[in-house]
């Protein structure tokens, strides 16, 4: 359907003039040229004609509803449509009312014809770049809501129920979105052992999100069959990880991924961990904090790169906590936390047998808002 052009004046040889100078113009751009004798009969013809129309050229001096006042009430109603005014020398109202209006320009009578299709079509080219722009608004919010749907239902895990040990995870997507790069799973191999896995596709795109999916398949159609009755080695995993996904990555430039396994064996209280790019594992014992497995580097950087594993012992009352960069970045002073502070909060998860949670209460009360990453944290406390 083609866009109209809406000419309203009072004067019929008005409206008919500019019909004429503007008609070749209009078929070459696909235009319909519309004529109103009246504010009001305007205003009628917009409530049905309103989508379509794309531009107003209005005089200013007409009976019953000046063009001023007239372009004020289109600009409330319908703010998208473009709107110009035809004056007289001097016939320009108060300022304020004007920018009301919303006027995008004025053409004085008589007009001169170069100036007259020169506004008209800067108006015309506006319009269009603003309807794409809120077209191309509907299609990214249709898309965020997709994905967010789709990592919702793709990531749902449920924690497992154990006698050793008690599972607590918290993820939350960076402010501005509902989804995000970060890949989190509980898997439960049986007789009190279990696997933990965390990682971070770095930026907070849908691309992100979606390789974060296509991880999850790689590992459960690949890895989990193969090796779901035997003890899972963290570095092994990986290190095949690494060798399954470097190709993926190198096709999309400065992406990488942080990843953390664990393997917690109940029966045997020990904990195996292996790290490529993730903060630091730690170990809360009734003696401390203990940076439990220092990262190496992330995923994808590297073909056939070889990952160590660290092993250590799980006491009644250790707490494990592994997460993702959104809280604790490797330095003296974590991103949102002092170090202190945040290391005392993880004695006292350990203490009260609680989730991460306070951490994301404290963190979010101060200045800077931890919602400007993703954030992924699990907790495991040994009964």
């Amino acid at each position: 359907m083609n866009l109209k052009v809406l000419i309203v004046d009072d004067e019929e040889n008005i409206r008919s003039s500019l019909i004429r100078n503007l008609r070749k113009w209009a078929n070459i751009n696909l235009v319909d040229l519309e004529e109103a004798g009246s504010a009001k009969e305007a205003l009628e013809f917009l409530k049905s004609e309103h989508e379509n129309t794309a531009l107003i050229i209005s005089d200013n001096k007409m009976p019953e509803l000046s063009g001023t006042d007239f372009l004020k009430k289109v600009a409330s109603t319908y703010p998208k449509i473009m709107r110009i005014m035809l004056t007289g020398h001097a016939d320009i109202s108060s300022m304020g009312d004007l920018i009301t209006a919303g006027i995008c320009a004025f053409i004085e009578k008589p007009w001169d014809g170069l100036i007259l299709h020169s506004e008209i079509a800067k108006a015309l080219e506006l319009y269009k770049l603003r309807k794409f722009s809120e077209q191309q608004d509907k299609i990214q919010k249709e898309e965020l809501e997709i994905a967010q749907d789709f990592q919702e239902s793709f990531f749902q895990i449920e924690i497992p129920k154990s006698k050793n040990f008690n599972f607590h995870l918290h993820h939350q997507a960076a402010s501005e979105r509902n989804f995000g790069g970060d890949y989190y799973d509980i898997i439960s191999f049986g007789n009190e052992r279990y696997l933990i896995l965390l990682g971070d596709v770095s930026g907070h795109s849908l691309r992100a999100s979606f390789l974060a999916a296509i991880l999850k398949a790689y590992i459960y159609s690949d890895f989990l069959v193969k090796h779901k009755t035997t003890e899972v080695s963290p570095a092994s995993f990986l290190t095949w990880l690494n060798d399954k996904v470097f190709k993926l990555l190198q096709k999309t430039p400065g992406v990488f991924l942080g990843f953390s396994a664990s393997y917690i064996d109940g029966n045997a209280g020990t904990v195996t961990l292996a790290n490529g790019g993730l903060p630091a594992s730690l170990l809360v014992t009734k003696n401390g904090v203990m940076e439990a497995c220092p990262p190496m580097i992330p995923l994808g950087l590297e073909k056939h790169y070889v990952y160590n594993e660290q092993k250590f012992e799980m006491n009644k009352g250790d707490l494990l906590f592994i997460c993702t960069d959104g809280i604790l970045p490797s330095g003296k002073i974590t991103r949102y936390i002092n170090k202190t502070v945040f290391y005392e909060l993880l004695k006292e998860m350990r203490m009260t047998q609680s989730g991460p949670q306070m951490l994301i209460k404290t963190a979010t009360a101060t200045e800077t808002s931890l919602l400007e990453d993703d954030v992924t944290m699990v907790s495991v406390l040994m009964n």
